[in-house]
């Protein structure tokens, strides 16, 4: 084998355990057809400020800019108006696909305060998955 070629074979082995995969045309294709309705439970239920509805479509393994509380923690901390107020206006902004570890995922638009993230999971179904901001 010549040089040229064994390096080529080295360079590709190199790359395909470095760079990580892609969503499956799959799963992006299942995540787009099911936001909208997810969304649609979501806002409403922001805007109801009902805990536990909320609770059901957050991931298990909630993120909160590292505050470590747990999901059910923090949903039990929403009971302030200046955070309700605020989350509010985030998903009053609207969301926008965003790149997360490979997976279909959407962010909100708001930046003044935090945004929210929702990932599609393997499961099939959408989650609020972390915060991001101050």
């Amino acid at each position: 084998m010549t040089k040229a070629r064994l390096s080529f074979l080295v360079l590709c082995l190199f790359v395909s355990t470095v760079v990580p995969g892609q969503a499956s045309r799959p799963a992006t294709g299942a995540a787009n057809k099911s936001w909208q309705s997810f969304w649609t439970q979501f806002s409403r239920a922001m805007n109801k400020k009902d805990l536990v509805a909320l609770r059901s479509m957050m991931s298990d393994d909630f993120t909160d800019n590292g505050g470590g509380a747990t999901a059910s923690d923090w949903v039990k901390g929403l009971n302030d108006a200046a955070i309700w107020r605020d989350h509010k206006a985030s998903v009053a902004s609207g969301t926008r696909p965003f790149k997360y570890e490979g997976r279909p995922t959407r962010i909100t638009k708001d930046e003044d305060y935090h945004q929210l993230i929702f990932v599609f999971g393997k499961d099939g179904h959408w989650r609020w998955a972390a915060m991001m901001g101050d």
